[in-house]
């Protein structure tokens, strides 16, 4: 801005605000000039002039600053007052001394009616107590704190905010006032409630169908150890069958025939019927042992592990091994048949695949459970090769697995290529599933003892 800006008014003040402080100053008069010389009143009037210069280069110095200024206050405007964030000031007594348009729109509040107001009545009666803890730790550390909580006007619903707040000092008294930056986080925390009631929602389903999957898991448990306990009967029916029908009808046919002819010298092909006859009776005793063996329902475990034993060594060679410590015979006839069946199976497996002629069985009884091991040192294996899909050389190891776990047990496999294997099968039990009185702790087997 320059004279020429300036009404007449203004000039008329000026000049005569002028003539003033040359009064004061003691200046030379008007009339006084006339005395001087040409050469004082050139110096006079070029000092006139320079200073006229310097006063209309400080006077565009101003105006440009007066320029600056409100371009200042215009990015003042739109940094603090239109920040997508609220900017409050609080003092140390907690009311509100500056706030921008962003905060008074986020409150639905005129920015004059939030001006010294205390910043508690706009926070939500239920989280009062966390704006009194969030101050306090505040004014006490002096380090920035950050909380999440609900605002209001008290007439409008209540947003969820975050506010981040520091401390600084006023210029006027050096008095402590808090900076807080007010955050609309409410669109996070409607998307935080719809997760977390989403969650829930798939929590509830995965229950619902974990219950439903571990019920259809009993079932079919439940449905094992029946198909179980229908073939071991279908096996003892078939071996009652074969001695007590079969057999005998055999058995009568050879008597009848050595009746008939006491001297099979005569007839050679009679002697041949009768050694068929024979063979034929020896054959379905053995297949009946096989299907099922009379020791399991009238002698107990012990002693059909002791005819396995003679079986194994009769027809495979094998050596076996039978270790009792401690272990109560079983009364419940399905677990007993249970048992015993899975031994028969190790036992196999062992005289195929172990390369070995001697093979250990434990049976141990601890707490509520019942185990039993079959151990060999022979050539081993990797137990993850049952574990691939396609494999057929451990579908046997794989159905005991079932059937163990179908009983409520678990099949546990130790083995490495060249060092042996170890099969062990454990089973829960009640106080019913046992013989009150143990047997004798000495080793139970058909050979010797390894």
């Amino acid at each position: 801005m320059n004279s020429s800006d300036k009404s007449p008014d203004d000039l008329d003040r000026l000049r005569r605000l002028a003539e003033e402080k040359l009064r004061e100053s003691g200046g030379p008069e008007p009339e006084t000039l006339s005395y001087m010389s040409p050469e004082e009143r050139r110096r006079i009037i070029h000092e006139l002039r320079t200073h006229q210069i310097e006063l209309e280069l400080q006077n565009e110095e101003l105006r440009h600053a007066q320029i600056e200024l409100e371009s200042s206050r215009a990015r003042y405007f739109d940094l603090y007052d239109l920040a997508p964030v609220g900017y409050c000031t609080v003092s140390r007594k907690g009311l509100i001394m500056e706030a921008n348009l962003t905060a008074a729109k986020l409150l639905n509040t005129e920015r004059e009616s939030l001006v010294k107001q205390p910043m508690s009545r706009f926070i939500l009666r239920q989280d009062q107590d966390i704006f009194y803890l969030h101050r306090k730790r505040l004014l006490e550390t002096g380090e920035p704190q950050v909380c999440e909580l609900r605002m209001t006007n008290g007439s409008s619903p209540p947003v969820w905010v975050r506010l981040d707040t520091s401390v600084s000092a006023e210029e006027e008294n050096d008095a402590p006032v808090c900076r807080l930056v007010i955050s609309d986080i409410t669109k996070r925390k409607q998307a935080e409630k719809q997760l977390l009631e989403l969650n829930e929602n798939l929590e509830q389903q995965v229950k619902e169908r974990t219950g439903l999957a571990e019920a259809r898991a009993r079932q079919l448990r439940l449905l094992t150890v029946e198909l179980i306990e229908a073939e071991e009967k279908e096996r003892r029916r078939i071996a009652e069958v074969l001695h007590d029908d079969l057999q005998q009808l055999l058995a009568s046919a050879k008597l009848h025939l050595q009746v008939v002819c006491e001297d099979f010298s005569a007839q050679p092909g009679l002697a041949e019927v009768d050694d068929l006859l024979r063979q034929s009776i020896e054959k379905t005793r053995n297949l009946s042992l096989e299907l099922s063996p009379v020791a399991i329902y009238q002698s107990g475990l012990h002693e059909a592990l002791k005819w396995l034993a003679s079986r194994m060594k009769e027809h495979f060679g094998l050596d076996v091994g039978i270790e009792a410590t401690d272990f109560s015979d079983v009364t419940d006839e399905s677990l007993r048949v249970f048992f015993f069946r899975a031994i028969q199976e190790l036992l196999f497996n062992a005289a195929k695949h172990s390369g070995v002629k001697s093979v250990l069985v434990k049976l141990s009884d601890s707490g509520n459970q019942m185990t039993i091991t079959v151990s060999d040192q022979g050539r081993g294996f990797d137990p993850e090769i049952l574990e691939c899909s396609g494999s057929v050389s451990g579908i046997g190891l794989l159905s005991l697995r079932e059937r163990a776990k179908a009983m409520g047990g678990d099949l546990l496999i130790q083995s490495a290529p060249g060092e042996g294997s170890s099969f062990s099968v454990r089973i829960p039990y009640d106080d019913g599933s046992r013989a009150p009185d143990p047997p004798d702790k000495s080793i139970l087997n058909g050979n010797e003892q390894r």
